[in-house]
C-alpha cells in the first residue's frame, strides 16, 4: 500500500490531521517494539540442580540467546565464582570441574581463565563469528563446597541465576533435585539485582520431592535469583577425615602458607648470610698518611666500593688524572668548554693494568675531545678497563656471593608464583614486588654508602628513597584495605576474626616480607675476604687522614711534609675515594701557611691541566668542578642508541548464596 499516496488523497481538515498522527505513532509504536524484541537478551534460562549425597553439585543450565553481533558476535562468557564466605566471614574455597557445553546440541568450545574468586568460561572460538539469531547454550558441570552444614540441618543456598549478566532476562526457571530420602525442612528465594530481597518467584514442589522456582516477571540486566533449601541432616555426607583436612588447608591457605613461604626464606637467607656472609673482624681504623700498598687508585675505589661506585666513572676518572700527574697527558679544554686529552712524549713508567689500558688507547688516538664523536670508543674503553680490574682482583678481596642470592631470589619468585597460582594473591602482585624490591635494595645500598662515606649527598640520597618508600608503604595500605582491617580485627578483640580478616591482607604483608629479606640480604651478602677486610680496613684509615679537618690535623702526629708533588701524587687516590675537595682544601692552606712564612706565593697551579674552568686561587672548588665535569663529559659522550618502531539469622537475599555469578558476550 502507498501510505505517500493515501496521505495525499485525505483533505486537509482536522480529522484528517488527527488520524495521520494516530497512525504515524502506532508506527513508530511498532518499529521501537520491533527493535527492542530485536535487541541481544537472553530469551529463557533454565538451571537444573542435582544435590548428590556425596555434597557434590550437578548442574546443568539451558541458557537460549538472541545474537544480533553487538556484544554477543562470537558466543557467551560466563563467569562462575567458587568462593564464598561463611557466617564468620572466613572464606570457602570451592572448585569447578567436568565442564562440558554444547551449542544447538552440538559440542561447543571452551576456555577457562581464572578471575578473582572464580572462573570464567569462553564459550565460543576466537575466529568463528555467529549470525544473527537465537542460540541455546547447555552448561554441564561440577562444583564442590556449596552446600553449608549447620549444627540442626544442612542447607543449600545457591545463586541459580547469577546477578551479573549483561542481558535482559525474559524467562527464568529453576530446578532443584536432592538425594533420595531427603527431608524438607525449609526453602525460599530471592529475586533482583544483588541485596535485593525480594521473592518475584513462584515455588511448587513436585510430587518427587524435589523443587521448582519460576521467575513471576523477566529479569533486566543484573537482575538474578537465589534459591535456599534447608534439609534435614543425614541425606548428605559431611565431609571428614583426610577430605575434611584438605578443604581445611584449602580454605586457610591464604593464612597458612604465606608466613611459611617467608619464614623459610628468611631462615633460607639467615643460613646463607652465616655461611658466607659474615664480615671477618673490623680492625681499629686510624689515619694513615698512604694507600695501601701496590693498589693504584682504580682499584682502591673498587675495593673500598666492594665494586664499582657510579658505574665505575670515578676509578676512570681517577685513573686518568693518575697518567696526567706521572706526565703522560695533558688534559685541556677547548673554546665550547669540551675536555680535551694530548698524550706527551714523556717516557712511560710501569702502570697498573687498568691505567695501561688507558694510556694505549689515548696514544692510539694522540689527541681526544670528548664529545659525541668518540664516545662509542671512548665507553668502550671504560668497560675494558673495569673487566681488566675485576679480573684480576674478583674474590681477591670481597665476595658478592651472587650464586647465593640468586637461589635466594628464585626461591622467593617460585614461591610469590605459586602464591598466585593457587590464587592466594592477585597477578598484579608480581610487578609491584619488583618494583618495591628495587626500592628497598637501593635504600640499603644507600644506607650501606652512607655508613661507609658519611657524605651529604649519601644522606640526600637516602632521604629520598626512605621518603618514596615512606610514600608507598602507606598508599598500599590504603589501596589494599589492610588499614581498615586491623582496625577493624583490633574493634573485634578476638583471635578468630583477626584471623578472618587476615584473610587476603596475610599474603600481602608475606609477600612484602619477602622482598624485603631478599633485598636486604642481597646487600648484606656481600662479604670482604680476611686479605680484603685488611686492606678495607687501610683504605679507610687513608680516607680519614684525607678528610680530616684542618682544626683535628694538629692531633695527626709524623704526618709527611705536605708539597705540590706530594699532593698531585695523592689526588687521583682521593679522586677514586670521592673526597678531593677536602685534600684540596687542606693543601691550599698548607700553602698559605708556607707563603705566609716564608713570604713568598707558593705555587699551586697543576701543570698537567690547563682550562678556564680552573684557578689556582680556588684550587679546591675549581678541582671539584673540573672532575664533575669531565665525568659528565664522558657519560654524556655515549651515542643514543636508536629505536625502532577480561536462611542465615541476618535474612538471606539475592546473590547472598554460593555460585552465581553472570556473564555476557563476546
Amino acid at each position: 500500500m502507498n501510505w505517500i499516496a493515501l496521505f495525499q488523497m485525505c483533505p486537509s481538515n482536522r480529522f484528517c490531521h488527527s488520524l495521520k498522527t494516530i497512525i504515524l505513532a502506532v508506527l513508530a509504536g511498532l518499529w521501537l517494539a520491533i527493535s527492542a524484541h530485536a535487541a541481544e537478551r537472553i530469551t529463557s534460562y533454565a538451571v537444573n540442580i542435582e544435590v548428590l549425597p556425596n555434597a557434590e553439585l550437578q548442574i546443568t543450565e539451558q541458557i537460549s540467546v538472541r545474537a544480533e553481533g553487538d556484544q554477543i558476535r562470537r558466543g557467551i562468557f560466563r563467569d562462575i565464582p567458587t568462593v564464598l564466605q561463611d557466617d564468620e566471614g572466613r572464606k570457602i574455597r570451592g572448585s569447578i570441574y567436568d565442564v562440558v557445553v554444547t551449542r544447538d546440541g552440538a559440542r561447543e568450545n571452551v576456555s577457562i581463565e581464572g578471575i578473582e574468586g572464580g572462573k570464567r568460561l569462553y564459550i565460543g572460538e576466537e575466529d568463528v563469528f555467529l549470525d544473527p539469531g537465537i542460540y541455546t547454550y547447555e552448561l554441564k558441570y561440577k562444583m564442590d563446597r556449596q552446600i553449608r552444614f549447620r549444627t540442626d540441618h544442612d542447607e543449600l543456598y545457591f545463586n541459580a541465576i547469577g546477578q551479573f549478566w549483561a542481558f535482559p532476562i525474559d524467562k527464568a526457571v529453576v530446578r532443584v533435585e536432592l538425594p533420595p530420602g531427603a527431608g524438607i525442612i525449609d526453602h525460599t528465594a530471592y529475586s533482583g539485582r544483588y541485596g535485593d530481597d525480594t521473592q518475584d518467584v513462584s515455588i511448587t514442589q513436585n510430587t518427587d520431592g524435589n523443587l521448582t522456582f519460576t521467575a513471576t516477571r523477566p529479569f533486566a540486566p543484573y537482575e538474578g535469583m537465589s534459591v535456599a533449601v534447608a534439609l534435614e541432616k543425614g541425606a548428605i555426607a559431611e565431609p571428614e577425615g583426610m577430605k575434611a583436612f584438605l578443604y581445611f588447608l584449602s580454605d586457610m591457605r591464604g593464612q597458612i602458607f604465606p608466613p611459611i613461604f617467608a619464614i623459610l626464606i628468611l631462615l633460607y637467607n639467615v643460613f646463607a648470610w652465616t655461611r658466607v656472609g659474615r664480615d671477618p673482624p673490623k680492625g681499629t681504623i686510624i689515619p694513615l698518611f698512604y694507600p695501601p700498598e701496590g693498589f693504584s687508585p682504580a682499584l682502591v675505589h673498587y675495593v673500598h666500593h666492594y665494586g664499582w661506585h657510579k658505574a665505575g666513572w670515578p676509578a676512570y676518572i681517577a685513573a686518568l688524572i693518575s697518567l696526567a700527574v706521572k706526565g703522560l697527558v695533558v688534559i685541556g679544554e677547548t673554546e665550547d668548554k669540551n675536555t680535551t686529552v694530548k698524550v706527551t712524549n714523556a717516557a712511560m713508567p710501569s702502570l697498573p693494568p687498568g691505567e695501561l689500558r688507558i694510556y694505549n688507547w689515548l696514544r692510539s688516538k694522540g689527541e681526544i675531545e670528548i664529545n659525541k664523536d668518540i664516545g662509542g670508543s671512548l665507553h668502550d674503553n671504560h668497560n675494558e678497563v673495569l673487566e681488566t680490574i675485576e679480573d684480576e682482583n674478583r674474590r681477591t678481596y670481597f665476595n658478592h656471593n651472587v650464586g647465593y642470592i640468586a637461589f635466594g631470589v628464585i626461591f622467593s619468585a617460585l614461591s610469590i608464583f605459586v602464591m598466585v597460582f593457587f590464587e592466594i594473591i592477585d597477578f598484579i602482585w608480581l610487578p609491584i614486588a619488583v618494583a618495591l624490591a628495587a626500592l628497598i635494595m637501593t635504600a640499603t645500598a644507600g644506607i650501606s654508602h652512607l655508613m661507609a662515606a658519611r657524605s651529604m649527598f649519601a644522606w640526600a640520597k637516602v632521604f629520598v628513597i626512605v621518603a618514596i618508600i615512606g610514600n608507598f608503604v602507606p598508599f598500599m595500605f590504603t589501596t589494599t584495605g589492610l588499614w581498615d582491617t586491623l582496625q577493624a580485627a583490633w574493634d573485634n578483640g578476638t583471635f578468630e576474626s583477626v584471623l578472618a580478616s587476615w584473610q587476603g591482607d596475610m599474603a600481602v604483608i608475606s609477600v612484602l616480607s619477602i622482598v624485603a629479606i631478599n633485598a636486604i640480604f642481597a646487600v648484606l651478602m656481600r662479604a670482604p675476604t680476611i686479605q680484603g677486610r685488611r686492606v678495607m680496613d687501610q683504605i679507610e684509615g687513608f680516607k680519614m687522614y684525607l678528610e680530616t679537618a684542618e682544626k683535628e690535623r694538629l692531633n695527626l702526629h709524623d704526618e709527611p711534609e705536605l708539597n705540590k708533588r706530594r699532593f698531585e701524587a695523592i689526588l687521583p687516590y682521593a679522586i677514586a675515594l670521592g673526597v678531593e675537595k677536602p685534600w684540596a682544601e687542606h693543601f691550599q692552606n698548607e700553602m698559605k701557611r708556607v707563603a705566609e712564612r716564608t713570604g713568598q706565593k707558593a705555587d699551586v697551579h697543576l701543570g698537567w691541566y690547563s682550562g678556564r674552568r680552573f684557578t689556582a686561587n680556588r684550587l679546591a672548588s675549581s678541582l671539584s668542578k673540573t672532575t664533575a665535569s669531565i665525568s659528565a663529559a664522558m657519560i654524556a659522550a655515549k651515542p643514543q642508541s636508536s629505536s625502532s618502531s577480561g536462611f542465615s539469622s541476618g535474612g538471606g537475599f539475592s546473590g547472598g548464596g554460593g555460585g552465581g555469578g553472570g556473564g555476557g558476550g563476546w
